[in-house]
């Protein structure tokens, strides 16, 4: 993920929006839950699995929409971050409330 972290954003999607998505909070969305699995001991919770799920559902859903190929390698990376991640271990309860 630090290498991701490290790329640069491409500039052609600053401030822009797909089909209601907007870029820039997709990629905040999708590698704030990543930052939580690395904090919680590779971890997600259930809560966190469903955002993950319906973010990498936005991005199929705007994939062909992306303005360069920058963008799509860019997101591709996100994409490959999340199917990962959703395929790690059983989510953890919220609070240590089982839902």
């Amino acid at each position: 993920m630090a290498e991701q972290l490290r790329a640069p954003y491409p500039a052609e999607c600053r401030g822009q929006a797909i089909d209601g998505v907007e870029l820039v909070l997709l990629d905040a969305d999708i590698y704030g839950v990543a930052t939580r699995y690395e904090r919680s001991q590779h971890q997600l919770t259930l809560s966190d699995r469903k955002m993950l799920s319906s973010l990498l559902a936005d991005l199929d859903r705007i994939w062909p929409s992306l303005p360069t190929e920058q963008a799509r390698s860019y997101y591709g990376t996100a994409r490959e971050l999340g199917t990962y991640l959703l395929q790690s271990r059983s989510p953890v309860p919220e609070d240590g409330i089982d839902e």
